[in-house]
This record gives C-alpha cells, structure tokens and sequence, in this order.
C-alpha cells in the first residue's frame, strides 16, 4: 500500500468512525438530553452540529462505549500515519477531534497496554536529547546529530547495566 493509498484508507476509516459515533449518540440517553438542551436553549456548553452531532466545542462527544473508544483508540495507534505514539502525544492528537470524559486516562492506560515500559522511556530519552540538541545548537542541530547518536550509544542503560554499544560490540 502506498502513501496514497494509505491516506485514502485513513480518511475511510474517519469516516467510518464518525457515523459510528453518531449512531452510538442517538442510542446515549444522556447525549439525547444534552442535545435536547442545546435546542431548546438550556445548555451553552455544548452545540449540535447540522447532522445532529453533539459537540464539545470543536470536537465530538463520544459516548460512553467501551467497544467504539477502543475502535478510536486503535485506529490513532495503529494508524499508517501515526508513528509510535506515547500516551501525552496521542491524548494532543485525538482531543483536537473527539472528546469524552476521563478521555487521557484511558488512553494511558490503553498506551501502556500496547507499548511495553520501556520502549516508552526509550522513546522519551531519545526526545529529550533531541530537543536539548535543537536548543544548544539551533542554527545547524541537524549536524549534530552523530554526536547525539554517540552519546546515546555511550551511555549506561540502566535495564541491560551496559551501554548499547558495549551491549552490541561487547567490551
């Protein structure tokens, strides 16, 4: 599958979702009664948009279904465009688009599901070195990045008691 292709399945896929939540919506009897206000003028906090959808500002209420949250979940997980994502990142993803309550702590504990500790601290480490990198060196931090790479591969990891390359090359 190309990029192309990829984009297309993507965009399917939302699409898939969205109706999937409207029609999860229109079986929620407490998004019935907030849309319900929102029309008659009771509730500011919300809106409905012109195919019914309630919205929390910009973003659409998910209903309280464990099966759809997952589906959503997955899909920003799995997805061919996202990249290996910890649960902070993929909570600043998804909440541009939908919202539901407890909504980071779920996605936390759905991140910490399907990635493995320590994969998620490798990938925080490498972050910070990079961003520290991008700061110290702003004009040419590109250039530096065998140098970052160096002293990654140098130092301890405190899970294999060895550095990488020592791990990799022996001592």
């Amino acid at each position: 599958m190309d990029d192309q292709e990829a984009l297309l399945a993507t965009l399917y896929m939302r699409t898939v979702l969205v109706k999937r939540i409207l029609a999860a919506q229109s079986q929620d009897p407490l998004i019935c009664t907030l849309r319900w206000e929102v029309e008659n003028g009771a509730s500011t906090d919300y809106s409905v948009r012109n195919d019914g959808a309630l919205m929390v500002g910009t973003r659409l209420y998910v209903p309280n279904d464990k099966a759809l949250k997952r589906e959503i979940l997955e899909e920003a997980h799995c997805s061919a465009f996202a990249m290996q994502l910890d649960s902070t990142k993929m909570y600043r993803t998804l909440r541009e688009h939908y919202w539901w309550s407890f909504m980071k702590k779920q996605i936390a504990e759905y991140v910490s599901e399907n990635t493995d500790g320590q994969s998620e601290r490798t990938i925080q480490t490498l972050e910070d070195m990079l961003r520290a990198c991008a700061l110290q060196f702003r004009g040419d931090w590109d250039e530096k990045l065998p140098l970052m790479e160096f002293a990654y591969n140098n130092s301890c990891q405190t899970s294999i008691e060895m550095s990488p390359f020592d791990a990799l090359y022996g001592k």
